[in-house]
């Protein structure tokens, strides 16, 4: 069971490419990780990862097509040469189009339409697909003169046509066909795979006029929906505008007069006069070498506009303190975005920095005029510049409204001070003091709150009962205090009043019993949910969860008011 669950692994991820673009040296890496002679746990354990590492390789490496001569790519903005040209001539083996296809349509002339082709998925949740797509759609948006056809449009424009963007198996000029019909010059094809807990995408940017591919990206994302928006911006930002990502790496070596070398390229001796900048992001060859110590080689990762810094021990022959900071030439500030709705996406100059409600605001945001842009889902984006000031932080109250989210107030204020409300912000009030941070209740809390509340009530209910049997305690006592007092009956009427009082007690009798009954029941119920209800809220108190209500001093330069949150 266990192979042929790697087997089937296997292919869903071949599946992701068509079989004639996979190399033939990665489809016998394939066959060797499923019939090595090793021990089974080892490819068990390793099988993921191997999968993984040759499923992206085999997509990278996939053959591209080379330029058929006579066609010649169109310039942006040129709308007549752009109508007038079809889609190139089909490729050997590609689908065939339908019959009776008319000309393609014509083409925006002011802007670049860039098309995301329905995400061919496997295995992937609808949820991980949409977060995917709405990512995806949010970072060409961010691109300049550009704008995206989403995939509901590109399925409207193609559907008449009987032009499927699935049925093309990764064929470039039927994937270019289906971005020039969806009136785009670019086309955007994505594949999407969950496979043994690990999320991978690849993506491919395709000239629908030419029907050439421009680049390609594939790699594996995080799980997670907040670190994976980072990962999809790093990845567009490759596909997109490869020349920008890069980061800087700072080399820092006691030994003066040691060459530095990146990638086999003298990049400087030490100390070196200034950071390097404007490398690839992603793994590179550091060597030192200086007369008299063993030559120094390590791996060092630059990560995506950052600046990375290393400390080089050439007597240990030891690369250590691998330090990643934002870079920023004009210092640094935080940003606060409190909205009326939950899910707004946040992004400064592009990069997403995270969602409404914010826990917190957003630290080291460089400092200066920023292009913040800020988008919820079923409506159109909100891109304003703003100026973060240097050593302070920028509160922004933002509502959400039919025309989209705007911004309704701001405000600057020292680092340190409390976290403003959206109120508070948009009545010009300045939070000068409050309590710890409150954390909205949890449902172990709520739970335990509901819990108690019916144990004081099956409480009362056992008091009631008791006094029940109280009560009716006292009336047997009396009737049985009349007759030891009265003596035997002495006429007639005194032995039917026996008779009707001994009834009496019988009655009373069964009735304190029943009542007792409930009592303990009672008793025993509310014990248990008391129990039940302090340990929720006891379990949610050592989670961290404010239980008292968060008080705050509020001022408008003129006058005070104290304000309580009492809401859970």
């Amino acid at each position: 069971m266990q192979l042929r669950g790697l087997v089937c692994r296997v292919k869903a991820v071949v599946s992701l490419i068509p079989m004639s673009k996979v190399a033939p040296t990665a489809a016998m890496m394939l066959v060797v990780a499923t019939t090595a002679a090793v021990p089974w746990h080892e490819v068990q354990a390793a099988a993921p990862h191997a999968i993984t590492a040759i499923s992206s390789a085999a997509f990278i490496a996939a053959p591209r097509r080379k330029k058929t001569p006579g066609r010649k790519r169109v310039p942006r903005g040129d709308a007549t040469s752009a109508q007038q040209t079809s889609v190139s001539p089909e490729a050997p083996g590609s689908p065939p189009p339908p019959a009776n296809l008319p000309g393609p349509p014509p083409l925006p002339d002011r802007y670049t339409a860039m098309a995301l082709l329905p995400i061919e998925a496997i295995d992937a949740s609808r949820d991980v697909v949409a977060q995917v797509e709405t990512a995806l759609l949010a970072e060409i948006d961010e691109l300049a003169d550009t704008r995206a056809v989403t995939p509901f449009d590109v399925l409207n424009d193609l559907r008449p046509l009987d032009l499927d963007p699935s049925r093309c198996n990764g064929d470039v000029t039927c994937l270019a066909r289906a971005g020039r019909y969806a009136r785009a010059q670019r086309a955007m094809a994505v594949q999407l795979a969950s496979l043994g807990g690990t999320l991978s995408i690849a993506v491919q940017l395709i000239d629908t006029v030419t029907g050439m591919e421009i680049s390609r990206v594939g790699e594996t994302i995080s799980e997670d929906a907040n670190e994976r928006a980072g990962e999809l911006h790093r990845l567009a930002v490759q596909l997109l505008a490869p020349q920008t990502y890069v980061g800087t790496l700072i080399v820092s070596c006691p030994h003066e007069g040691t060459d530095v070398y990146v990638d086999d390229q003298l990049v400087g001796t030490t100390p070196l006069s200034a950071p390097l900048t404007a490398l690839r992001a992603g793994p590179h060859i550091l060597h030192l070498t200086k007369s008299g110590f063993a030559d120094l080689y390590r791996f060092v990762d630059v990560v995506y506009n950052r600046t990375s810094t290393v400390q080089v021990d050439l007597e240990n022959n030891t690369v250590s303190g691998v330090i990643v900071e934002v870079e920023s030439a004009t210092g640094f500030g935080a940003l606060l975005v409190r909205a009326d709705v939950d899910g707004v996406d946040v992004r400064v100059d592009g990069e997403p920095v995270g969602t409404t409600p914010m826990a917190g605001p957003i630290e080291k945001v460089a400092a200066g005029k920023r292009r913040l842009s800020l988008r919820q889902a079923g409506k159109s984006a909100t891109i304003e510049e703003i100026e973060v000031p240097t050593g302070a932080r920028l509160d922004l109250a933002v509502r959400s409204g039919p025309d989209g989210l705007a911004i309704t107030a701001r405000r600057v204020v020292p680092p340190d001070a409390p976290l403003s409300t959206l109120e508070s912000l948009e009545a010009g009030e300045l939070l000068t003091q409050t309590s710890a941070a409150k954390r909205p209740w949890s449902w172990r809390a709520k739970s335990g709150v509901v819990s108690a509340g019916l144990g004081i009530l099956a409480l009362g209910a056992a008091g009631y009962y008791g006094s029940q049997v109280r009560d009716i305690g006292t009336k047997s006592d009396r009737i049985i205090a009349y007759w030891n007092d009265a003596g035997p009956p002495a006429s007639q009427a005194d032995l039917t009043r026996m008779t009707d009082d001994s009834s009496r007690l019988d009655r009373l009798n069964r009735r304190g019993l029943a009542a007792q009954s409930r009592q303990w029941a009672a008793l025993g119920t509310g014990a248990t949910l008391i129990a039940m209800g302090t340990g929720l809220f006891v379990w949610d108190l050592r989670r961290g969860a404010s239980l008292w209500p968060t008080a705050a001093l509020m001022t408008d330069g003129r006058t005070w008011r104290l304000a309580l949150d009492m809401s859970f």
